[in-house]
């Protein structure tokens, strides 16, 4: 958001911003960009196509497509329109918090496949409902009815650009969102589990470091 987007909102409301207004807004910008990339060219080419000189001469037609998106859990959220660590914290399923311990098991495996995220009629419906709760009742982003619509899959009243233009055509905008070893091992939480087991050898002394190192 924009350094002056507070004295813009004191301005039009009297009061400044709360966490959840600005929460909102963010996930709201980000979409709109996102709105601003897939514009009526790019989905003109997406549907029948671009034709491009390649450089054998030859004239090809391209079909541009979204297969995956690399993201940390952060962005995953504001791409999933998730709530961050909400009640149903992860971007590809509606697995609960409680659940979470059973991580690897069977049942969690099963439950992955049964409580995977579509983006179906009904979800659009549910955003379409809360946000005219908001925009046109003029009631707050975490009132009451909007509560009771979305929270019970950390939904958000956000447009998912993805899904407004390509649901359509059958694509999931969930399933983009996949495993990324860059930021859930080598800079995700990995590290700072790493980091904190060599601080536990530093602090036991001797030659744990090393043994470590030689390993």
């Amino acid at each position: 958001l924009p350094d002056n987007f507070h004295d813009f909102f004191t301005e039009i409301t009297g009061s400044g911003p709360t966490a959840e207004i600005l929460a909102h807004c963010r996930r709201e910008l980000m979409h709109g960009v996102w709105a601003k990339i897939f514009d009526g060219d790019f989905m003109e080419a997406y549907e029948h196509g671009i034709v491009l000189e390649c450089q054998d001469g030859i004239s090809r037609r391209f079909f541009p497509r979204v297969f995956t998106y690399s993201a940390d859990y952060p962005e995953k959220v504001l791409l999933a329109c998730i709530r961050n660590l909400g009640k149903c914290p992860c971007p590809r399923c509606t697995i609960t918090k409680d659940k979470i311990t059973g991580l690897g098991t069977k049942n969690d495996m099963n439950a992955r496949i049964k409580l995977e995220r579509t983006d179906h009629p009904t979800y659009q419906r549910h955003v379409d409902d809360a946000r005219n709760w908001v925009y046109q009742e003029g009631n707050g982003v975490k009132s009451a009815g909007v509560e009771r619509m979305l929270e019970p899959e950390s939904l958000v009243p956000t447009k998912n650009t993805f899904s407004e233009r390509f649901s359509k055509f059958g694509f999931n905008f969930y399933k983009m969102l996949v495993p990324d070893f860059l930021h859930e091992v080598e800079l995700g939480v990995f590290k700072s589990l790493f980091s904190h087991l060599i601080r536990i050898l530093i602090s036991h002394g001797e030659s744990a470091v090393q043994t470590l190192n030689a390993r």
